[in-house]
């Protein structure tokens, strides 16, 4: 391992005690259980698609699973389903023009409203993971901003962070706005591939620390866990049952076939979830906890020896797909596997799946946020503005909240918290990560530490899993 502990060699060793985003993050999501009436409203369809920009198809409700990464949604669709939650829209008499508005003094959402409706005809690309998140993201945020303002959004997907840095490369851009991981956001910004967003437009300062904080992160945004999922029909009730991470890779104590996924940004899942394989009480503790929420390089380096030694000899297949897991379930191929919360609740209670969430074993909370491929600024300075002013109209408060009505994902806007009180959203208060039955077994991951260190820790899991 001394090769490894060259690599973070400089990195220093971070110790805060859950910090400042983790204490935000639980402020948001668990105020959740608790609090004031707050009903979204519908707005009606009065949008206007460009001709040869996009195909409607039949408004459909979302059935299957998803989440990072791998369904491809169905291409080039602008797809109207039942609209979500919108802001009430002020009158636009006395409003400043959009050359007046400073990052000091941002926009309100009756400027941004009133700009929006300068756009009307024009359209760009949303490019995100397909299946259900992205017709939860479709009913919360495209369709509503697209019968708003009659602007056209062209879907695509699923995200290639390859691709994305090819576009900025070559100046050859095809994709507008990209639904990613919070870590990849962060490292994809600190390469330089990303557009800094305009912050006369998009305030920021409601959101989750490390968004607030990079420049390239805007936009509606999620935040869900990483947990994994085992067959009730392998492990019933009432007999012996994976409790913790060390258990669900006991291929002696809990025989049967696991499986893990396999791209690059997995291995902020691996190595946490190795330490807790190496050390289940550091759940059970706020130091612990922190450990595992910003890694230093000695935790690093003891996560990834277990990985290695432990975790992927008992891995059985490692997946791509979104919907693997559930899938290799349903079909006995698999009997433990890693998913996304999301992808956990529709396979449970819309396909049935007879299965288990093991919140109790450890769980990875974390953020998917949209950010937009260098270039476009100087391209196309009106989508630009256009895509500027979605960013900030999507992370509205009640707007951010709304996605909840139709998946167990939370906003990454602080100020959403009143609106996830609601009744409306209590039949998925069990599937979110910080419910009071969810939080004591959360990791409020440090995603602006992932990002600044992920791209050589993604390689050392392709070079683990090449060893398999």
């Amino acid at each position: 391992m001394s090769k490894r502990r060259n690599i973070y060699r400089g990195l220093g060793k971070r110790r805060t005690v859950l910090g400042v985003f983790s204490i935000l993050l639980v402020a948001l999501l668990v105020v959740a259980a608790c609090g004031e009436d707050a009903t979204p409203t519908p707005v009606p369809a009065t949008s206007t698609p460009v001709p040869g920009t996009a195909t409607s198809v039949p408004q459909v409700q979302p059935t299957a699973t998803p989440l990072p990464p791998g369904v491809t949604p169905p291409a080039a669709t602008a797809t109207p389903v039942p609209a979500a939650a919108t802001p009430t829209t002020a009158p636009t008499t006395g409003l400043r023009p959009i050359e007046e508005w400073t990052a000091e003094n941002p926009a309100t959402i009756e400027e941004i409203e009133a700009q929006l409706e300068k756009h009307r005809g024009e359209s760009f690309v949303f490019v995100s993971w397909g299946g259900a998140y992205q017709a939860m993201e479709r009913q919360a945020f495209l369709v509503p901003f697209s019968e708003k303002f009659g602007i056209t959004i062209i879907e695509d997907g699923p995200p290639d962070y390859a691709k994305v840095r090819a576009m900025a490369a070559t100046g050859n851009i095809t994709w507008d706005v990209i639904d990613g991981s919070g870590q990849a956001s962060i490292t994809m910004g600190l390469e330089g591939v990303l557009e800094e967003l305009n912050p006369a437009i998009v305030d920021k300062r409601d959101l989750f620390p490390h968004i607030r904080d990079a420049p390239w992160i805007g936009g509606g945004g999620s935040a869900f866990s990483m947990v994994f999922m085992y067959s009730l029909d392998t492990y019933p009730d009432g007999g012996p049952q994976p409790k913790t991470m060390a258990d669900l890779f006991d291929t002696d104590r809990f025989p049967g076939r696991r499986g893990i996924f396999a791209q690059d940004w997995a291995w902020k899942h691996m190595v946490r979830f190795g330490l807790l394989v190496g050390d289940p009480t550091l759940l059970d503790t706020e130091e612990g906890r922190a450990s595992l929420a910003a890694m230093s390089p000695e935790e690093l380096d003891q996560g990834w020896k277990i990985v290695e030694e432990v975790m992927v000899p008992a891995t059985d297949v490692f997946f791509k797909g979104a919907n693997d897991c559930p899938q290799l379930l349903l079909s006995g191929e698999l009997d433990i596997c890693l998913t996304d919360n999301g992808i956990g609740f529709n396979a449970i209670e819309n396909d049935e799946l007879n299965a288990h969430l093991c919140w109790e074993c450890g769980h990875d909370v974390l953020t998917d946020n949209w950010w937009v491929p260098k270039g476009i600024a100087e391209q196309d300075p009106v989508k630009w503005e256009l895509i500027n002013l979605f960013m900030a109209w999507t992370q509205q408060p009640e707007i951010a909240a709304s996605q909840a009505l139709y998946q167990p994902y939370g906003p990454t806007n602080l100020k959403s918290a009143p609106f996830l009180a609601a009744p409306e959203f209590d039949a998925h208060r069990p599937y979110l990560p910080t419910s009071d039955a969810n939080l004591p077994y959360a990791i409020l991951m440090d995603e602006a530490a992932d990002g600044a260190i992920g791209g050589v820790q993604a390689e050392i899991w392709f070079e683990i899993q090449g060893k398999k």
